[in-house]
């Protein structure tokens, strides 16, 4: 059974988002993270992190107390492939 009621995750491709808050920036596994209040934005500049790593990130930062919403988006913005 898992802790959380909806996970979104959601791919990008090198697309700028403008946001209003200000997030809390974590580092984990040589990853960026960005975390904001429902959201939670991966920054995969390998391009290899993959929807199971996604949410094992959430959970983590929800265990950890970085999230509380049980409902959140998780973004994985990867780079352009040349």
């Amino acid at each position: 059974m898992r802790w959380y009621n909806e996970i979104h995750i959601i791919l990008y491709t090198s697309v700028s988002i403008s946001v209003r808050a200000k997030p809390q920036i974590v580092q984990l596994n040589g990853l960026k993270i960005e975390v904001f209040k429902t959201k939670i934005k991966i920054h995969d500049l390998h391009n290899d992190v993959s929807t199971i790593e996604a949410e094992k990130i959430v959970e983590y930062l929800y265990r950890e107390g970085f999230i509380e919403k049980q409902s959140i988006i998780c973004e994985i913005l990867r780079t352009e492939e040349e």
